[in-house]
């Protein structure tokens, strides 16, 4: 048996916690020096250092900026419109005076910077009535599809519509006349001479229905006949063709300003007198001076006098032939 290691009390007269740093297993015993200070925290508010008390300084010690010394710094008003988001710059072009009258002359160089995404826009305008332009670009949009990009409105009613694909422009000109909600739509092709002015237009096309018409009329012949009394009738819907609903035919007839909107057609038939009632769903603003549709020379403002049989049919919605395209929302 080995004989046992003195008690540390007995080691050069000293207790344990005197002894000089030995080391059992990689652990230090002995005296440890003091923890060292805490490094100064940033402040969660005012983002300054706080000294620890450790350091012996006082937090009241550290002085604070006040943000009423601070003063903003005096900016031009060329350095708060620089701050506003930029667009193309711009440069100043000398106007001509001619008889003391400043007068600015386009150049076919200026036409020519035009931006192209113009020469891709179809202009178009409502006759008589001008519809809102959500309900607009909604049903554009609905009967396009991915070929109208973007439709801008443009002051006194007009509209641009950006079709890049120059085929589908060109499809959409050469179809027929467009309504929406009951109203045509003139569209024509941009160009950099054009002037956004509204033609007078002497003809318009209109639907029309006419009721308590007589099954066994119900076809080509019949119905041409009997619209004729009208004005020029151009075709009817798809429901009419497919004899979907047979309470009137709806038809698309070309009505000229001069027309007398006739409320009744009377027709004989085996001998008898009969007739039917005209419906017009609608009819533009005429004026009377220049006997033209969609506007008054008098007054562009003023409605044109109420014309019997004009107001729009509060029926079912009915669905047009695929030669009359009438476009409506989704």
């Amino acid at each position: 048996m080995g004989t046992l290691p003195p008690p540390p009390s007995a080691i050069n007269g000293s207790n344990a916690s005197s002894i000089h740093p030995t080391k059992d297993k990689g652990i230090a015993v002995g005296n440890f020096p003091a923890a060292p200070s805490r490094p100064a925290l940033p402040h969660r508010e005012t983002g300054h250092n706080v000294p620890s008390p450790e350091a012996g300084k006082s937090a009241s010690t550290q002085k604070v900026p006040s943000s009423v010394d601070a003063q903003p710094p005096t900016r031009s008003w060329a350095a708060v419109t620089r701050s506003a988001t930029k667009g193309y710059s711009l440069s100043y072009i000398p106007p001509a005076v001619v008889d003391n009258k400043v007068v600015v002359q386009i150049s076919e160089e200026i036409l020519q910077a035009a931006h192209p995404k113009w020469d891709d826009c179809l202009v178009g305008y409502y006759i008589g009535k001008r519809l809102p332009f959500q309900l607009t670009e909604d049903a554009l949009k609905h009967a396009w599809g991915n070929h109208l990009v973007q439709v801008i409105a443009a002051d006194l009613g007009f509209y641009f519509f950006h079709i890049p694909d120059k085929d589908f422009r060109r499809k959409v000109l050469e179809g027929v006349p467009i309504t929406i909600a009951k109203i045509p739509l003139i569209l024509q092709q941009w160009h950099r001479m054009m002037e956004l002015k509204k033609d007078c237009h002497k003809s318009v096309p209109i639907w029309v229905r006419l009721r308590n018409a007589l099954v066994n009329l119900w076809s080509a012949s019949g119905i041409s006949a009997l619209a004729s009394a009208i004005d020029k009738p151009l075709f009817v819907d798809n429901r009419t063709e497919q004899m979907a609903m047979v309470a009137f035919p709806r038809i698309c007839i070309e009505i000229d300003a001069s027309s007398s909107f006739p409320e009744v057609i009377d027709f004989m038939l085996n001998g008898e007198p009969r007739s039917v009632d005209v419906y017009y769903e609608w009819v533009p603003t005429l004026c009377p001076s220049c006997c033209s549709f969609g506007h008054r020379c008098a007054d562009p403002k003023a409605p044109g006098p109420p014309r019997a049989g004009s107001l729009a049919a509060k029926g079912p919605s009915v669905r047009p032939s695929s030669e009359w395209r009438e476009v409506g929302g989704k």
